[in-house]
């Protein structure tokens, strides 16, 4: 079975949607991150170097969100799972974006995709 990090309940405000209120102000992007990981050097040395720094990870996804000003959830996904597999550590991941607000008779609304390492 894979070694797995899990980022979950990541919270971005940004500018995602086709309808000109979206377009207009940002709303709450909720992402959660699978990503799939060898940690067996990270686990037995106890070492940062050996695996992906979380708090990285988060800023960096953070900023490429609120900057993208996307259409799509399936875009924000996609530039999410790009940024994760930037990582050489990285072999694969599972996105899993999430708008809130998007419907009214529903906690939430949203895409999931998954990406290998080519």
């Amino acid at each position: 079975m894979p070694d797995l990090i899990h980022i979950e309940g990541l919270r971005v405000r940004a500018i995602v949607g086709v309808k000109d209120h979206e377009r207009e102000f940002p709303q709450e992007i909720v992402l959660d991150l699978q990503l799939t990981v060898d940690l067996e050097d990270a686990g037995r040395h106890d070492d940062l170097k050996a695996t992906v720094d979380y708090e990285k990870l988060a800023c960096s996804v953070e900023k490429r969100v609120i900057s993208a000003k996307r259409l799509t959830l399936e875009a924000v996904a996609w530039d999410v799972a790009g940024i994760c597999l930037e990582n050489t550590r990285v072999q694969s991941v599972r996105v899993r974006a999430l708008k809130p607000a998007a419907l009214r008779t529903a906690n939430s609304a949203g895409v999931v995709v998954w990406r290998e390492r080519e």
